[in-house]
């Protein structure tokens, strides 16, 4: 899995560094679905190692302009790329284009 998500995004990271990102996009994919006992990495594989690309992708196109503050947004011939900072990559949640492969989500009922 490791070696895939190093291929599809071009990117050097540690394989810690990418376990880290598998791990978040398991466990919010385990929430999405309410389902904390299933295995995301055979029953969803294709869509965890999307999400966890999607996770580095978001974090290493704001990390060097943002951890020193220094760049929020850049303009250049009519395009502009706004970069976002640590506190709203921690709110990303699934693309829709993933959610829209995934099962709908088991509803969870207490009866009081």
């Amino acid at each position: 899995m490791i070696e895939l998500i190093k291929k599809l995004t071009n990117t050097k990271l540690d394989d810690v560094v990418i376990n880290f990102y598998i791990s978040n996009a398991t466990n919010t994919i385990k929430n999405y679905l309410n389902d904390p006992d299933l295995d995301i990495c055979d029953t969803y594989y294709n869509e965890a190692i999307e999400l966890a690309c999607y996770y580095i992708n978001k974090a290493t196109m704001s990390q060097g302009s943002v951890e020193n503050g220094a760049i929020k947004s850049i303009s250049s011939a009519g395009r502009s790329v706004t970069f976002m900072d640590f506190d709203e990559l921690n709110k990303i949640g699934i693309p829709q284009t993933i959610k829209d492969r995934l099962p709908k989500p088991k509803v969870m009922v207490k009866v009081w």
